[in-house]
């Protein structure tokens, strides 16, 4: 059975640590809640995708969504959080050692370089507000198993970016499989993001992902 205090303490660190560093934009506790919390979490209520098991790998972790709360919702995966900035990392670092989350563990480094190192290590990367799709793409594709899936947390111009992906998914072995829709109300307005899902079909060339900074600057 899930602890749901270790989501409220999770939340409580969160703010407290925002006093010290610009981890991620929010107003209130509510706002904290919806727009971050149910956000990382209700693409996996009900049956529209299976729970998360095996090895997962969170791509630009920031202030820890999604991973922190996937990880205390699904305590028998594995999961490796990537955060190039020194304090992001060494606050995912304490969220981890406060909630005894043993199923986590945070890299300081940029992922261009961690996966050219780590490929297709992992079966599933989780991505949410760090890049265009392309731009995602190249840096999830490498430490993914072939077979694994890409889950992008997108909102309303992923119909676009998916039109501009279509090159990069060619190069880097990945197939588009399904969006999933759901939705929540804040403020009386309602949101409606997506989860992207790709599958890995086959090896990524080894030439990708390329030198650091190259997928933001010259995307697929």
């Amino acid at each position: 059975m899930i602890d749901q205090g270790l989501y409220q303490q999770f939340l409580d660190l969160l703010e407290e640590e925002s006093i010290k560093q610009n981890l991620i934009r929010y107003q209130t506790r509510e706002e904290l809640v919806k727009k971050h919390l149910d956000d990382s979490l209700l693409p996996f209520n009900g049956n529209k995708i299976q729970p998360l098991t095996g090895s997962i790998l969170d791509i630009g972790s920031g202030g820890g969504f999604p991973a922190i709360p996937l990880a205390i919702t699904f305590p028998n995966a594995s999961f490796t959080l990537i955060e190039s900035e020194g304090k992001k990392a060494e606050f995912l670092k304490k969220v981890a050692l406060n909630l005894h989350l043993s199923n986590v563990s945070v890299i300081n480094q940029r992922v261009e370089d961690y996966s050219r190192v780590n490929r297709e290590c992992y079966d599933f990367c989780t991505l949410r507000a760090v890049a265009a799709t392309r731009i995602s793409l190249e840096y999830a594709a490498p430490a993914l198993k072939v077979g694994g899936e890409v889950l992008l947390y997108k909102g309303p111009l992923f119909d676009h970016e998916l039109k501009e992906s279509k090159n990069a998914m060619s190069l880097l072995g990945l197939l588009f499989e399904k969006n999933i829709r759901y939705e929540y109300i804040y403020n009386n307005e309602v949101f409606t993001p997506i989860l992207a899902v790709f599958k890995k079909e086959k090896e990524t060339p080894p030439n990708y992902p390329r030198r650091t900074g190259m997928p933001k600057k010259h995307p697929l």
